[in-house]
């Protein structure tokens, strides 16, 4: 999928930020930020870098056990949520929330996120060669 600048800004657009969360970021497999939505300050690169590097670990653990390639993942601590979705091939979203949000909360609040994306994104729907984006519901 190619990034245009309304991809970032409808994504900006749509976060609700009564929600409990703490960050969210369009990013690229290389840590590259597309759009970052923090609460709290926080240096730019590291959320985008270091969610890269989260979804890069868990896909390779997975893939090292003979898994498929996951299209979601959500990991969980004493205080927060993460999930972290493919958008496509190249491109995921991660969203940190309170985990005073449910995970089925955070999945919902990541459909709505990439859909909003996927409106934005029409022109580079009719040029993309690899899998489409990535919408469906997951629990």
């Amino acid at each position: 999928m190619r990034v245009r600048d309304e991809v970032p800004v409808a994504l900006l657009s749509a976060i609700d930020p009564d929600l409990p969360l703490d960050a969210v970021v369009l990013f690229k497999d290389t840590g590259t930020q597309l759009a970052l939505w923090t609460r709290n300050p926080t240096p730019p690169d590291v959320v985008p870098v270091m969610a890269s590097t989260l979804l890069a670990s868990a896909e390779s653990v997975l893939e090292s056990i003979g898994d498929e390639r996951p299209r979601t993942v959500t990991v969980e601590t004493d205080r927060r949520r993460i999930l972290l979705q493919r958008i496509d091939s190249q491109i995921a979203l991660a969203l940190v929330g309170s985990k005073a949000l449910s995970e089925g909360a955070l999945r919902d609040e990541a459909f709505r996120l990439a859909r909003a994306i996927d409106a934005a994104a029409p022109a580079a729907r009719s040029e993309r060669t690899d899998r489409p984006i990535h919408i469906s519901r997951s629990r």
